[in-house]
């Protein structure tokens, strides 16, 4: 009986040991994706907002001129502003040449190494200690003369405003998959209450019984994994049962089969008392000892009996091991 009820304190245990196992695993399952959110969104962030610098760096491009015999660019300040307003942060340039001769704008703008002809790249870099993302395109200056002079454009600008929507989002991941963890724990939680609850009911109606009360358990209403352990248990006390029974019936005819001897041995033991001839006595111990040892072959036979129906008893346990 006290079986099942360790059955069950063993299940919640498990159920504990589980959610202790469950739970980091959860978390651990959350800090990568809070890791692989936060790649994707920098990613989808820097895409997003190089193409506003590409934007610039196409505009101004398209109004550099070499009419007047240098290089000039008529910068288009309307686009150059709306830019300005939607990086929401400050906004530099530079325009220079592979000769050194000519430098337009932010002059100290960090340089971008191997730039190829015709690569719009982009980058990050320090200015005055300002993180900045720079977006650089080289060309050369004369379309007819790819090998002459080469012009480098570069936009930049400060990367306050990708990176606030850029925390933005993680923010908003993170809240996500913390309330992803709640509502997991709570449905682990209320799965393994509705899972032991018939076990915590099968312990109670045990604790409930009588010692001697060896009826078979209701399995009707038992989770199907722990089924199989409340068969077994009611096939195990019903061999119990089958097997107090043998012993009363053993006990029954025991006391049957060495009430009559004992009867009669105390019958002549109580006449021998009562002799005064020694050849009296004699024979009425002599006829005693008959009794005796007729006894003792019964008993002898009772004990190899119950023997053999211990043996018997315990050989389907043996083959159940």
């Amino acid at each position: 009986m006290t079986g099942i009820g360790r059955q069950a304190k063993a299940g919640r245990r498990l159920a504990v040991t589980l959610g202790l196992w469950i739970v980091p695993a959860i978390i651990m399952a959350m800090a990568s994706t809070l890791w692989f959110s936060a790649t994707t969104v920098q990613e989808m962030a820097d895409s997003a907002y190089d193409r506003s610098l590409a934007g610039a760096v196409r505009a101004i491009d398209a109004n550099i001129s070499t009419e007047s015999g240098g290089v000039g660019v008529e910068l288009p300040y309307n686009l150059f502003e709306f830019f300005q307003l939607t990086a929401q942060g400050k906004v530099y340039f530079n325009i220079s040449t592979s000769d050194g001769l000519v430098q337009i704008g932010d002059v100290l703008l960090p340089e971008t190494a191997n730039l190829i002809p015709g690569e719009l790249r982009f980058h990050d870099g320090n200015y005055f200690g300002e993180v900045i993302r720079v977006g650089a395109l080289r060309r050369p200056l004369d379309p007819a003369k790819p090998g002459g002079t080469q012009i480098t454009i570069r936009v930049a600008e400060t990367k306050l405003s990708r990176a606030t929507f850029q925390n933005e989002l993680i923010i908003r991941a993170i809240l996500r998959d913390v309330l992803v963890v709640a509502v997991l724990g709570a449905l682990i939680g209320i799965g393994v209450y509705m899972a032991l609850k018939p076990l915590n009911r099968l312990r109670q109606a045990i604790d409930a019984r009588e010692p001697d009360d060896l009826k078979p358990l209701e399995v009707a209403d038992l989770p199907k994994e722990v089924r199989p352990a409340v068969e077994a248990m009611n096939r195990l006390m019903g061999r119990n049962v089958e097997q107090a029974e043998q012993q009363r019936r053993f006990l029954d005819d025991a006391s049957h089969q060495l009430r009559t001897p004992m009867t009669i041995l105390r019958t002549q033991i109580d006449y021998a008392l009562h002799q005064t001839s020694l050849d009296e006595v004699r024979n009425a111990l002599t006829s005693s000892k008959d009794v005796l040892d007729r006894s003792i072959r019964t008993t002898n036979q009772l004990l190899a009996l119950a023997k053999a129906r211990t043996l018997k008893a315990r050989k389907p346990t043996l083959k159940a091991r």
